[in-house]
């Protein structure tokens, strides 16, 4: 009888530790279980090998669980660090006034960081440039490329001043850089605040809209360009 309920005693302490065991760490009488798997009678020997069988598969889940919460916690804080980038890039007040000319915006990412994006800066004291897009894709890449598009199109307009012209230039000079294989949609329009013309290019954006006579939004702008990066 002993030798029955002695293996089955040591099972039934296993057991009992088994169920508040920190499995990154050897339970205290694991070694003990182990040698009972050599024992002969078969019932006892399938208990006990079902035991170490569980405890193997429920350390090596636990292992991959912690793995995966540090890659995930690590991608939230680059994701963390990459939105508050890309917020600093885009204008910090939603409604900007320019001489007769009221500047109004409102963006939300759908993910932590987006690739939507929109800028506008005045030129010379007399040209409201607006630009509004979208990087094709999501995430850190999408608002690293968009930060790029836009300093190249500030950087473009201050010796180029026709939006054709400007998004030529920065489609030719994106797409030489352009590793990543992705595409960019813009609308670029130029302001002359002084005489109220507007000029505009669209590189496969959304139509914009214009409020006409009659207080009805049209839409304008439907010659389509190709997209930046191709």
């Amino acid at each position: 009888i002993r030798r029955i309920t002695r293996p089955l005693l040591a099972i039934t302490q296993y057991a009992k530790d088994l169920s508040g065991h920190n499995f990154l760490q050897l339970l205290p009488n694991g070694d003990a279980i182990k040698r009972l798997a050599g024992y002969r009678q078969p019932e006892v020997k399938a208990l006990v090998d079902s035991f170490i069988k569980l405890e193997t598969d429920l350390t090596t889940n636990l292992v991959k669980l912690e793995t995966s919460l540090k890659t995930q916690e690590k991608l939230q804080s680059e994701l963390s660090i990459a939105a508050e980038i890309q917020a600093s890039l885009l204008p910090t007040h939603t409604h900007s006034t320019y001489d007769s000319a009221l500047v109004t915006h409102f963006i939300k990412p759908a993910r932590d960081v987006g690739g939507d994006f929109v800028d506008y800066f005045v030129l010379h004291h007399r040209f409201l440039v607006n630009m509004v897009g979208d990087v094709s894709g999501k995430g850190v890449s999408a608002a690293m490329i968009m930060a790029t598009v836009i300093t190249m199109i500030r950087s473009t307009a201050q010796s180029v001043a026709s939006p054709s012209e400007i998004l030529t230039i920065v489609n030719q000079e994106f797409s030489r850089r352009n590793v990543n294989e992705l595409f960019v949609t813009v609308f670029l329009s130029v302001l002359d605040m002084h005489t109220g013309e507007l000029r505009y290019a669209n590189a496969g954006h959304n139509y914009p809209y214009r409020n006409n006579a009659t207080r009805h939004w049209v839409p304008f702008g439907q010659e389509l360009d190709l997209v930046l990066g191709i």
